[in-house]
């Protein structure tokens, strides 16, 4: 019987690690504090775990990136503009590509606060999210 839970377990384990994608993203700013209608950079990282090249690109209305914001109380941030048309990224086999917004233009994030950040990549098929970043 514990074999077979160790089983069980080893084969979960096997497949959440598949299902979690060949993309990993991060997102990081090189400070935390802003200034109220001060620019807020933030660069997302992206790497490519798959034994392929991946191609991310605007996929009519849906940019290949996109971040979620929330305020301190959780609550979404209302986007008032459109992210950047980019243009489309080739990814070498294990290769990392970064990427600079400016977070500032596109949500409401003009009220003093603390807000947490999230990169949100879509590729072929795959849809990557980052660990949050404080600002």
């Amino acid at each position: 019987m514990p074999r077979l839970i160790v089983f069980i377990v080893a084969v979960f384990a096997a497949v959440m690690s598949a299902a979690r994608g060949q993309l990993a993203v991060q997102v990081h700013s090189d400070k935390d504090t802003f200034l109220v209608y001060e620019p807020i950079p933030v660069v997302v990282s992206i790497r490519n775990y798959s034994g392929r090249t991946i191609q991310l690109e605007d996929r009519g209305e849906r940019p290949w990136l996109g971040f979620v914001v929330s305020d301190e109380g959780s609550s979404l941030v209302h986007a008032i503009g459109d992210p950047p048309a980019g243009e489309s990224v080739l990814i070498p086999p294990g290769q990392t590509v970064s990427h600079t917004v400016d977070l500032l233009p596109l949500y409401e994030l003009r009220a003093r606060g603390s807000y947490r950040v999230q990169a949100l990549v879509t590729g072929t098929g795959e849809a990557a999210i980052s660990a949050p970043l404080r600002v």
